[in-house]
């Protein structure tokens, strides 16, 4: 199309024709959370793989990958045990982010250890979302034995849906992702399954 505007303004042709085809709408890929035992396999092997560490921290800190990619030194507080960082939305941006218990002492490490991104490349520099998804993410996925349509994303969804079936409060869970309202969090990244949605209706009396 855009090369048709182009040719249209050169006078090299008379009509768009781009304009007249029509392409078949794409059926957008479903994104999901790792499941329970998915989750687990992550948790007992992570540190047998390389870039297991990475996409561990994803599940527990609910940023996207582009966001984890810019995260620096500066945005880990050692004495809040905060990060900060989000881009995107106006709520998603500079959001501050507990770390986990569990993944604490990876961060300290990177923190540690690393002065410029929190968690670089080999040369230093940081990762873009590609990068990281062809040579981090992937490889740690497939190397564990794990379903290839977990997706960085899938770390994102996992966050919120654990938050959720833990009983975290919707404004927590709101404000960790990023979310300035709390539907697009329930609607797109809890996915709850039958077994949590069970547990709940059994909490009414």
């Amino acid at each position: 199309t855009q090369l048709f505007d182009h040719a249209m303004i050169n006078n090299i042709v008379d009509r768009n024709y781009a304009a007249l085809v029509k392409l078949p709408k794409m059926a957008e890929a479903k994104v999901r959370a790792f499941t329970d035992l998915e989750f687990q396999k992550l948790e007992k092997n992570w540190k047998t793989v390389p870039g297991g560490d990475a996409c561990y921290v994803l599940c527990y800190t609910g940023f996207r990958v582009s966001e984890f990619c810019q995260l620096t030194h500066l945005s880990y507080d050692p004495k809040t045990k905060m990060l900060t960082g989000g881009l995107k939305t106006e709520a998603g941006r500079d959001r501050m982010v507990p770390v986990h218990s569990k993944i604490l002492p990876i961060v300290e490490s990177w923190y540690q250890t690393n002065s410029g991104p929190l968690y670089p490349r080999r040369n230093g520099e940081a990762y873009n979302k590609d990068t990281f998804l062809r040579t981090v993410w992937r490889p740690c996925i497939q190397a564990l034995g794990l379903p290839e349509d977990l997706t960085p994303h899938s770390a994102r969804h996992t966050c919120g849906t654990r938050m959720s079936a833990a009983g975290a409060p919707a404004e927590d869970i709101q404000r960790i992702m990023g979310h300035a309202d709390y539907s697009v969090t329930a609607n797109t990244y809890i996915n709850q399954d039958v077994s949590a949605l069970r547990a709940s209706m059994e909490r009414v009396s």
